[in-house]
This record gives structure tokens, sequence and C-alpha cells, in this order.
């Protein structure tokens, strides 16, 4: 029951840790985006924002979040941010003139969040196997000792 509970507060410790490295990440990234962002129809040569710039900072934070939902969720939406993301800065490094540097700025962070949820992810999924294998291996030890448990 004493390892449950360790379990449960390092868990909630990392949510906390990554909603003050994500706080800052985003307090960063804002004065990067001050003034930045220009519309698109005010004429022909303006800068408009990357495609997939707010979907990739979205999915990394959602990422970074689902980590603790055993993973999967977390992992699913880390890769679809760092294929989001990767897409965006090739066509900002293809052309830098035609995008907001805010909008690159997004896809920075996004990037970031998805990394930081990607390893948290894998980790815990590690962890949780470890975890499943150790149970089941306890149980296969003495399988007698748990069937008269049960009775």
């Amino acid at each position: 029951m004493f390892a449950v509970g360790v379990w449960c507060l390092t868990n909630h410790y990392f949510l906390f840790q990554n909603a003050v490295l994500f706080y800052l990440l985003v307090c960063k990234t804002n004065r990067y985006m001050e003034n930045s962002y220009q519309s698109p129809l005010q004429s022909p040569g303006s800068q408009s924002p990357l495609p997939n710039a707010t979907a990739a900072l979205v999915l990394g934070i959602i990422g970074i979040l689902g980590c603790f939902c055993y993973g999967v969720p977390g992992l699913i939406c880390a890769i679809i941010a760092l294929v989001l993301a990767n897409k965006d800065i090739r066509l900002y490094n293809a052309n830098p003139s035609y995008y907001t540097p805010g909008s690159f700025a997004n896809v920075k962070a996004g990037k970031i969040c998805a990394i930081i949820a990607l390893s948290l992810s894998c980790l815990y999924i590690i962890c949780a196997i470890i975890v499943i294998a150790m149970f089941g291996f306890a149980i296969l030890s003495n399988p007698q000792e748990i069937i008269n448990q049960m009775r």
C-alpha cells in the first residue's frame, strides 16, 4: 500500500512540475509573439501564420497532460504534434519571409512540449510494464498461496 501511495505522489509531483515548465515555456513564447501577427488579408505580400502551428502546440500540451493516463493518449498526441511541428519547421525554413515569427515560436513550443510528452509517456509506459510484471511474477511465484488467500 505504501508503494502505491509513493507512486501516486510521484505522479502528482511530475504533473505539477510539467505544469510549471509549460507555464514558463508559454510566457517565454508570448514575449516573442507580441505584435507579430498580421492578417493574411492585409496585403498581397503580407505574412501569414504557419498552417499547423496552433495544432502542434495544442497537441503538445494535451500530450503532456495525456501522459498520465497510462501514457497511451500522451504518446499518440506527442507523435502527431511532432509530425506537424516538423512539417511546419520545414515550411518555415524553405521561405521564412512568408510566415510570421510568432507562429514559428508556437511551432517550436509545440515541438518542445511534444518531446517532453513523448519522453514522459514512454517513461510512464515502461514503469507501468515493470509494475505489472512485478505483480505477475509475485503471483506466479507462489500461486497456491494466492488461491488460499482468495478462499
